[in-house]
């Protein structure tokens, strides 16, 4: 196998596992989690209308944006709260801060990540 491969693999997981952990953390703590979904959904689709990548074709790059917005589209549209309501915990930016904060005294915690990081530094 190719190491470069295996590398960019690598990153794309840990990007796109960051970017999920991201847009869960905000959906959760919103107080209609489906509208600011939706609402996060049209302003992608109008932000990606105009979206150009650079060292592509025009015809490449309005692909490129046409698929983000297809993907997002079945996404929020396929996408259902799957914990009953009685269940939920608000959260919000204090609660996410105040949990980080809990993470970050914690030293076993502090420990995987750092372990975790050294190894996708070292690929």
């Amino acid at each position: 196998m190719d190491i470069d491969r295996i590398k960019l693999e690598a990153r794309l997981f840990a990007s796109e596992y960051l970017l999920c952990n991201l847009y869960a953390m905000i959906f959760r703590g919103a107080p209609d989690p489906a509208a600011t979904l939706a609402a996060f959904r049209d302003g992608l689709r109008s932000h990606m209308d105009g979206f150009t990548v650079a060292g592509l074709d025009p015809v490449q790059s309005d692909t490129f944006a046409g698929e983000v917005v297809f993907c997002m589209s079945l996404i929020a549209s396929t996408l259902r709260e799957s914990l009953p309501a009685e269940r939920r915990v608000p959260g919000g930016v204090k609660v996410a801060l105040c949990n980080y904060w809990f993470l970050l005294r914690d030293v076993r915690f502090i420990g995987f990540v750092m372990t975790g990081g050294c190894v996708m530094g070292s690929l």
